[in-house]
């Protein structure tokens, strides 16, 4: 399917236009995936904001950005003609005042460029520590047979789930998504990147550990009451993934029955019919 100019229609085609009445995208935070961007998710919600983050993937299953991340992000991987810009990402992140972790971290020159007035945070971490962390959670989750046996049967949400991760991993390790070295220099080609792209003076350089203070200075905000958030540490990602998998199974394995229910049922219809009883 094609529009009449001749570029490919997108699933997010249908989605419907934002209204625009909710303020736009205001922070970008533009580090990687395990530089504490759950934390930060949290953080700016106590002052204020409402951050997209992976986790809004499954929040807005229902309307399909599941699916629509999955195009965008194999539209730019693929390098094909027609790819998300500002109009599309309008649509995934209305209602959104700020973007974290992947899979938006990955589009950070197109929100650059459709949000130039946002102010840009970069979650900061240790090279070495990021790849133990991501040893820990994607790249755990990644190893697990059944999960791949699951993506297989739930074509809905672990299935291009599962296609993201890899994608968001080939991204950042230029078409090797298991390779330790590659990965470590695209970590670095990023920070590097975004580093050359935006102006020092609209630029935080963030670590965890920094707390309230330059964050709230940065963004002009008051400091709220409470330790800075400590999210997501250790196992917790790949624990989460871990008891998703009975939860879709339960859903997969009912889906399946509910079709087969009624099969069985005219089945056993026939053969009761022809069994002359």
């Amino acid at each position: 399917m094609t529009h009449s100019h001749g570029t490919k229609a997108f699933a997010i085609d249908k989605a419907s236009i934002p209204s625009h009445t909710s303020a736009p995208v205001q922070v970008l935070v533009l580090g990687l995936s395990r530089t504490g961007t759950f934390s930060m998710t949290d953080a700016l919600a106590k002052l204020g904001y409402r951050s997209y983050h992976m986790k809004e993937a499954f929040a807005n299953f229902g309307r399909n950005h599941m699916e629509y991340w999955h195009e965008a992000l194999a539209s730019k991987y693929e390098n094909q003609h027609r790819k998300y810009g500002k109009a599309e990402l309008e649509k995934l992140l209305e209602g959104y005042t700020a973007v974290t972790d992947a899979p938006c971290v990955i589009f950070s020159d197109e929100l650059l460029s459709a949000y130039p007035n946002a102010k840009v945070i970069l979650t900061n971490r240790d090279p070495d520590k990021w790849l133990r962390s991501m040893d820990a959670s994607y790249y755990t989750i990644l190893s697990w047979r059944y999960w791949h046996i699951l993506a297989a049967a739930d074509r809905t949400m672990i299935g291009p789930y599962t296609q993201i991760l890899t994608l968001i991993l080939s991204f950042w390790t230029q078409g090797k998504p298991y390779n330790r070295t590659a990965l470590r220099e695209g970590f670095l080609e990023h920070y590097k990147h975004i580093r050359s792209i935006v102006p020092p003076s609209n630029l935080l350089e963030f670590h965890s550990e920094d707390g309230w203070g330059p964050l709230c200075k940065f963004l002009d905000k008051d400091v709220p009451e409470g330790p800075y958030p400590r999210s997501n540490e250790g196992s917790y990602t790949a624990d989460r993934h871990w008891w998703a998998m009975p939860v879709r199974t339960v859903f997969v394995l009912g889906k399946a029955l509910g079709f087969l229910v009624p099969v069985a049922v005219a089945l056993a219809a026939i053969w009761w019919a022809g069994s002359g009883r």
